[in-house]
C-alpha cells in the first residue's frame, strides 16, 4: 500500500513539473519571433518608416537614446524617431544579436549594431558601430515588442578624445 502510495505521490508531482523539452522548445519559439521582429526594426530603419519602427515598440516603452532625455511612449519615442529621421536619412543599418534570453514573459537582448546615415542638410555619411541592450515584452496577443531601449552606445572615439596627434608623434592624452 505504502509503494503505491509513493508512486502516486511521484505521479502527481511529475505532472506538475513543466517539461524541459517543452520549454526549450517554446523558449526556441520566441527566440525566432523576437529575431523576425528585430529583422522587421533593421528593415523599417533602413526605409526611414517612422510609423513602422513605432509599432515596434510596446505602447508604454520607454527609449534611453544617449545624451538626450527619456521619450516615453507611442507618442515620445514617435516624436523622436520623427526628430533623428529629419535630421539624417538612414543609407544602411544593421544588428547582430549577441544573447538573447527569454524568461516568461520578458526577453533580454544584447548585440553589435552599424549604421551608416547621411545628414540631411548636407555633407558627408556618418558611420557608427557601436553595442546595445534591450529588453523585450511578450503582449498578450503573444507577439514581442521592444519595452525598453534602454543601451546603445557608439564603440568610435568620443570626441574628447578625437584631438589630432601632438607633433612629436605621440598619442593625445584624454581629456
Amino acid at each position: 500500500m505504502r509503494s503505491h502510495l509513493t508512486l502516486l505521490f511521484l505521479l502527481f508531482f511529475a505532472s506538475c513539473t513543466p517539461s524541459v523539452v517543452e520549454e526549450t522548445a517554446t523558449t526556441e519559439a520566441d527566440i525566432g519571433n523576437i529575431n523576425k521582429a528585430s529583422e522587421e526594426f533593421v528593415a523599417a530603419a533602413r526605409a526611414n518608416d517612422t510609423e513602422e519602427l513605432v509599432s515596434l515598440y510596446a505602447a508604454d516603452a520607454v527609449l534611453m537614446s544617449p545624451n538626450e532625455p527619456v521619450s516615453k511612449g507611442s507618442e515620445g519615442i514617435q516624436t523622436w524617431m520623427q526628430s533623428f529621421f529629419d535630421q539624417f536619412t538612414m543609407v544602411d543599418f544593421n544588428i547582430s544579436a549577441q544573447d538573447v534570453v527569454v524568461t516568461g514573459d520578458w526577453a533580454f537582448r544584447r548585440g553589435n549594431f552599424a549604421m551608416t546615415v547621411s545628414p540631411i542638410a548636407g555633407g558627408e555619411q556618418m558611420q557608427d558601430l557601436g553595442k546595445f541592450v534591450d529588453i523585450w515584452q511578450r503582449q498578450s496577443d503573444g507577439s514581442w515588442k521592444i519595452y525598453w531601449n534602454i543601451i546603445w552606445n557608439s564603440d568610435n572615439p568620443s570626441p574628447s578624445r578625437c584631438r589630432a596627434k601632438p607633433s612629436d608623434g605621440t598619442s593625445p592624452k584624454p581629456a
